[in-house]
């Protein structure tokens, strides 16, 4: 991730104010500035200290202008700041939309008229990867309003004024998206389709076989940041996993070596900053060796209970007819119980009607067989509340594990191909073809979706309120 969707928005603001300045953020502005703004986009700025509004043992600054970017949770702590100002001026860089309440308590509590200007940015989403955004770092729940808030601020960046539809049973929210952008004006046409987490939780269940999937899947990766056995490695801004994130992992080694030849072409070893240029690509290089080691050591383990996953997605004769394998692997305590559990969630999903009441399904007899699982399936279906939906797919001719095929590849084909019956458009309203689409996914994405999404649909631009994988279920259901 080289650039952001943001930098050209970014670049303007931090130029905007002359001479030495202080840069102030709240928990929220910094982890989404973060990720789409350098640190040396900064520096470059005459930014000197950047800092912490909900610090209170910071030294006065009288001298400095104070350049605050503030999210709407940090709007109470911003209130405090200007009745108790720590520096001579300040900007206000709102991420996203303010109330004209809350302006007017700013007004009230800036009684010592420091405030010169105040603006409204749209930088309100995390930055995952080129194209992909999340509202909140973590699964936690959010408000349709914090939703519909998040949506409009990337339209805003975009300058886009869409189209917006969704599958059926969200239309509500639709007409609320639609209401909410109507107010702007803005000039771009396009498209936003909103997709329902509910309508395919097989996806985040499955095991991943390719490389930024399975680091979510194996690691702690956050935000561009994965740590791994107490050390942190950075891949934001790198061009190595930049080029090997979609490689599956039989390829993955051979992918990462390749970087490194071509990166050793014709390098001057008596120009020194090629050679730090080589030191640091060599590093980068052994970050993405020690990762490919250890999700490897983690998917072999995995690797036949994987294929079984996908059988059951794949053969709707698999369920019926064995019975006795399917009941091999949910009773064999060897196998990590969280992992059967994920097992058995699948089958569930697969071959149950799971649209059925909560007590009907409590006494299905497959589920009556496992009543270990009963109380975290109840809170699956409490949490999650599963949708029947089509089955995701197969690529023909690849292995099952490298060909699957996510529910939201059909939604995205059939919107193109204006097969739109089972779909709710806003204000009536028709997809345009050949505009840029915006995707939205309701409840969260995984990065094996966004894969997919890319790969077909390179300019698609994607959000979703945050990432999810079964690492993320499972600790929610079982905790």
């Amino acid at each position: 991730m080289q650039t952001s969707l943001y930098t050209p928005k970014i670049k303007r603001i931090l130029s905007k104010s002359k001479g030495l300045k202080v840069a102030l953020f709240d928990k929220r502005s910094y982890t989404v500035l973060s990720t789409c703004v350098p640190h040396t986009y900064f520096l470059n700025n005459d930014y000197f200290l950047l800092t912490m509004i909900e610090d209170k043992k910071r030294i006065k600054m009288e001298q400095l202008t104070c350049c605050a970017f503030i999210s709407k949770e940090g709007i109470a702590n911003l209130m405090q700041e200007l009745k108790e100002p720590f520096y001579g001026a300040y900007n206000l860089y709102f991420l996203n939309a303010v109330n004209e309440d809350s302006l007017k308590e700013l007004a009230k509590a800036d009684t010592s008229n420091k405030v010169n200007e105040v603006f409204e940015i749209f930088i309100d989403m995390h930055q995952i990867d080129d194209k992909l955004f999340v509202i909140n770092e973590k699964e936690e729940e959010i408000g349709d309003n914090h939703r519909i808030n998040s949506i409009v601020s990337i339209l805003n960046t975009l300058e886009i004024q869409p189209i917006v539809c969704s599958s059926t049973n969200l239309k509500d929210f639709a007409n609320e998206l639609a209401f909410s952008i109507e107010k702007y004006s803005l000039k771009k046409c396009g498209n936003v389709f909103i997709f329902d987490r509910k309508k395919d939780m097989i996806t985040p269940l499955v095991f991943n076989w390719y490389y930024q999937p399975m680091l979510y899947d194996y690691t702690d990766y956050s935000l561009g940041l994965i740590t791994l056995h107490k050390k942190t490695y950075q891949i934001f801004n790198d061009d190595i996993f930049t080029k090997t994130r979609f490689t599956n992992i039989a390829e993955l080694k051979n992918q990462i070596l390749e970087t490194k030849e071509q990166k050793s072409e014709k390098i001057d070893f008596d120009d020194l900053f090629k050679t730090n240029i080589l030191t640091d690509n060599n590093n980068k290089i052994e970050t993405h060796l020690t990762l490919h080691n250890f999700i490897t050591a983690g998917s072999v383990k995995n690797g036949l209970l994987s294929d079984l996953e996908y059988t059951i997605i794949s053969d709707k004769s698999f369920f019926k007819n064995n019975q006795e394998k399917i009941h091999s692997v949910l009773k064999d305590k060897n196998i990590n119980f969280h992992f059967r559990l994920k097992f058995f969630l699948i089958n569930t999903l697969c071959h149950l009607d799971i649209d059925s009441k909560k007590d009907v399904l409590i006494s299905n007899w497959f589920v009556k067989k496992y009543p270990e699982f009963i109380e975290y399936f109840y809170k699956f279906l409490d949490l999650y509340q599963p949708k029947k939906d089509i089955l995701p797919s197969f690529a023909k001719e690849k292995d099952l594990k490298l060909g699957y095929t996510p529910v939201i590849m059909k939604y995205i084909k059939n919107l193109i191909n204006n097969q739109t019956k089972n779909f709710y458009f806003a204000r009536k309203s028709l997809f345009r073809k050949n505009e840029q689409l915006i995707l939205y996914f309701k409840g969260g994405i995984t990065l094996y979706e966004y894969q997919c999404i890319q790969q077909q649909y390179p300019n698609t631009i994607v959000l979703a309120d945050h990432l999810i994988g079964y690492k993320n279920i499972l600790e929610r259901i079982v905790s």
